[in-house]
């Protein structure tokens, strides 16, 4: 059961190969890993470890380093997807990390600012065959800046119609010494295609 909130899934960024079942030892796992050490270690020389760079958001002097880090990440994740977009046994593990397997399975979901309950019923989902990964913003109209704007999306178009949508976020405060920078991306489907899923809502 989900109480409130609606996100699918929060995966941390570094074992995007493995939502796929991508081997660790695989050249495309090998060069994921060296490329997001790499983005991470660029981070921490903008962000110094153990400095509040954020208070629920990004300070405004940490804003563009904390962009390009998030744009570089999800490029890299839509890079090792996209390799991987027509091979339909890895794309069903991907789905499936995501969404779940739906083998007799339910979501409950619950909001704080609603007294409705959403019932999502997986058990007859439809897997997918191939998918699309983008990345892209959503600039609202009161943001002058478009560099400065540091929230990104990284978007699946599943083959069965199913959209899903990880809008980037910070899980703490700081950066750490010996850990990877906190990004947690937040997962939503706001579009269900011919997926096989089906909502119930309870009022």
């Amino acid at each position: 059961m989900k109480h409130n909130h609606d996100s699918w899934f929060h995966g941390r960024t570094y074992t995007t190969y493995d939502w796929c079942g991508i081997d660790k030892d695989d050249p495309l796992a090998v060069s994921f890993k060296a490329n997001t050490d790499r983005i991470n270690k660029e981070l921490k020389l903008k962000i110094p470890c153990g400095v509040e760079f954020s208070d629920g958001q990004i300070l405004p002097e940490y804003q563009n380093y904390w962009s390009n880090f998030v744009s570089s990440i999800y490029g890299e994740m839509a890079s090792l997807i996209n390799a991987i977009g027509h091979d339909e046994y890895k794309v069903g593990q991907l789905y499936k990390k995501i969404l779940g397997a739906g083998s007799n399975s339910y979501r409950v979901i619950k909001k704080s600012n609603s007294s409705n309950i959403l019932v999502q019923d997986l058990r007859q989902m439809n897997n997918p065959k191939s998918v699309v990964a983008t990345v892209q913003q959503k600039i609202p109209s009161n943001v002058s800046h478009y560099e400065c704007y540091y929230i990104w999306y990284l978007t699946l178009g599943f083959s069965n119609g199913l959209r899903m949508e990880a809008r980037s976020k910070q899980g703490k405060r700081t950066l750490f010494e010996n850990r990877l920078p906190p990004l947690k991306p937040d997962w939503k489907a706001p579009k269900m295609g011919l997926s096989g899923i089906k909502e119930m809502l309870y009022e």
